[in-house]
């Protein structure tokens, strides 16, 4: 070992690059392998629409989700020119029979009775407890369907994650304090910084397990071949078509249906929460929601980093 560190600087730099490929390899290989060991051989069951757009772009997505499927049952509608968006039109039926979603959703829907409307944004900023606590309910949903990573799991594969930045960051710091005097150390510093930053960007973000992935992948390209026409045909039971297509394809899904008003709404609303997307590898602490297009998509999305 102290051969190792006394090596000079070529020679050292390439065990140290070596060092962190091959730590990188330990850290996807180890987080593969927890994942793989605790997800069931097949899920447990078929997803709904709300939690094929949770899995795809988080609680925005649901957000929009939600707003057309209670347009879709004349619970809302579009106001249009400036300052429009969602309403409660009066004489509207009174919703009795809705999902936890499409209820917190049409609460923050406010009534066309003093010409003001709400946009998806509006929605899911005032919303967002109320969603949070939902979240924390279809994540569990989720684990126990074999399609989102246990916390416990999440942790583990957090700690391998510290592990191999703090194992690098080690070695490098040995190396700087046992060279000799007035021995160059500056593309050692800058392997240094730049080794850890790499390893947690590339580390494992999603929570969702393969079985999610494979469905909504599935639904999407499912709902990509088939034409326009066609996309009003139910397939799925319980998969209301509409709805399906806003969940795995976000607004572009309303073109050439009855609840194309909605479709700027749904594309251009752009809720930031501080948090990564649904499928993010996070300590638990964050809301599970993206900083991406309520519906339009960067497909499983980003926002905070290291909590999400």
């Amino acid at each position: 070992m102290d051969e190792l560190f006394h090596l000079q600087g070529p020679d050292f730099v390439k065990f140290y690059l070596g060092l962190w490929a091959g730590l990188l390899l330990i850290m996807r290989g180890g987080t593969w392998l927890l994942a793989r060991v605790v997800t069931p051989v097949t899920p447990a069951r078929k997803l709904d629409v709300f939690e094929v757009a949770y899995l795809r772009d988080g609680l925005p997505a649901v957000v929009a989700t939600a707003l057309v499927s209670l347009a879709k049952q004349g619970f809302i509608a579009m106001k249009e020119g400036p300052g429009g968006g969602a309403v409660r039109p009066d004489g509207a039926r009174t919703p009795r029979k809705l999902s936890e979603p499409e209820r917190v959703v049409y609460r923050n829907v406010p009534k066309d009775t003093d010409g003001r409307a709400t946009t998806a944004t509006r929605v899911f900023n005032e919303a967002r407890r109320d969603l949070e606590a939902w979240e924390s309910r279809l994540r569990k949903s989720l684990e126990s369907g074999g399609f989102y990573l246990p916390l416990a799991v999440n942790k583990a594969r957090m700690a391998l994650v510290v592990g191999a930045m703090t194992l690098f960051v080690i070695v490098g710091l040995i190396k700087v304090a046992v060279r000799p005097p007035g021995a160059p150390i500056g593309f050692l510093l800058f392997l240094l910084i730049l080794g850890p930053i790499l390893l947690w960007a590339l580390r494992p973000k999603k929570r969702s397990t393969r079985h999610a992935e494979a469905a909504v992948d599935e639904l999407r390209q499912d709902y990509a071949k088939r034409s326009v026409r066609d996309r009003h045909v139910e397939d799925e039971p319980g998969l209301d078509p509409v709805l399906l297509g806003v969940a795995v394809a976000g607004g572009v899904a309303l073109a050439g249906t009855e609840f194309e008003a909605f479709q700027q709404e749904v594309v251009t609303s752009t809720p930031t929460a501080g948090a990564e997307g649904a499928g993010a590898m996070d300590s638990g602490a964050c809301s599970g929601c993206s900083s991406c297009s309520s519906c339009g998509g960067c497909g499983g999305c980003g926002g905070c980093g290291g909590c999400g």
